[in-house]
């Protein structure tokens, strides 16, 4: 996953973006949408490999479970908003 943020910035960069608020844009935006993975993946490994004393549970687990929905909301948001700015 490292490698392919790495692609990706190297890409952005021969694309010729170079402009910094651009940059400042779509590394947020990366940002965000890694955070709405990355809390997925936190959940699904604190109900599965952690023993059950010390897993997610509560208001822990509801707290994560509105970082999805922030982070995926918001993902969703600006995906949909480039795609329409792509095809109009």
């Amino acid at each position: 996953m490292v490698w392919s943020l790495i692609a990706l910035g190297a890409i952005i960069l021969l694309a010729g973006l170079d402009q910094p608020l651009v940059l400042l844009v779509i590394a947020a935006v990366l940002g965000g949408f890694m955070m709405f993975v990355y809390s997925i993946l936190l959940i699904q490994l604190n109900r599965k490999a952690l023993p059950r004393a010390i897993e997610l549970r509560g208001y822990r687990l509801a707290v994560m479970g509105f970082v999805i929905l922030f982070f995926g909301f918001f993902s969703a948001l600006i995906l949909i908003e480039q795609v329409q700015k792509l095809f109009a």
